[in-house]
């Protein structure tokens, strides 16, 4: 089934982000989420080569996120 399968002309998503809160809702029947978060590109070159920085990266995204919804 698609996530956009029954739905409404004004409730189609016109965007990426549209399909996947779509499918979020309609699909996999889950509330909206309050943020998404895309990290693309470069993937072959991202090592996060110690557990230290592993765990920085992993505090920024947190923080991101956590700003983002004030």
């Amino acid at each position: 089934m698609s996530s956009t399968e029954g739905l409404t002309d004004d409730r189609k998503p016109k965007t990426v982000e549209g399909c996947i809160v779509n499918l979020i809702r309609y699909g996999w029947k889950l509330p909206s989420p309050q943020l998404i978060i895309s990290v693309t590109g470069g993937a072959h070159l991202f090592k996060l080569a110690t557990p230290r920085i592993r765990y920085a990266f992993q505090r920024g995204l947190i923080a991101a996120a956590v700003t983002t919804g004030k």
